[in-house]
């Protein structure tokens, strides 16, 4: 099964195939070629399209990784809230169990039974606050795992290092026979 994860991931191989293949010395003669068939300023052409697309390509996946970045960023800074607000229910826990063990007479100023269900109340909330928090905590951890980020750096620097190997098939390779002297 396909995961966001692993488009990217393919993506981005796929991105590197081809800069592999532009930068093979077969395809860096295509200017030479041109040149020879006359076409030089139709090459120049289509690499200006080409490398105009990818950028805009770029420019679309840039905002993606960024926003993937964040999402991941986020949830690892709301990680700690759901147990600090675990922690605060005990604390009224424990201050109920305090206000239990006081004496009768020290505690009778203090409305114990009162106090005690509306520390049970409030222990209540916390909980019910924390339970909520780490539900919603797994339902954005399990959307950034489909974010994928740590994909998306890859994939946006294989598109830029490809949109540049295109770019590069511009200038033509020097001419081996351009040193030999001519006879």
């Amino acid at each position: 099964m396909s995961t966001p994860a692993n488009i990217v991931r393919d993506l981005q191989e796929l991105v590197d195939a081809l800069t592999a293949l532009l930068r093979t010395s077969t395809m860096r003669e295509i200017p030479n070629i041109a040149r020879d068939l006359g076409v030089t300023d139709q090459l120049v052409q289509l690499i200006d399209r080409a490398k105009s697309l990818f950028d805009q390509v770029c420019a679309g996946a840039e905002p993606l990784q960024r926003m993937a970045i964040g999402a991941d960023a986020l949830v690892a800074m709301a990680g700690p809230v759901p147990p600090l607000v675990n922690g605060l229910a005990d604390v009224t826990e424990g201050i109920a169990t305090w206000v239990q063990s006081l004496p009768a007479d020290q505690a009778a100023d203090l409305a114990p039974v009162e106090a005690n269900q509306t520390v049970k109340d409030i222990t209540r909330s916390f909980r019910s606050v924390s339970d909520a928090l780490d539900q919603g905590l797994e339902f954005a951890e399990g959307v950034v795992e489909l974010l994928a980020p740590e994909q998306w750096t890859g994939l946006v620097a294989s598109l830029k290092a490809f949109t540049q190997a295109i770019v590069d098939l511009k200038a033509p390779p020097p001419a081996a026979d351009a040193a030999a002297p001519t006879v």
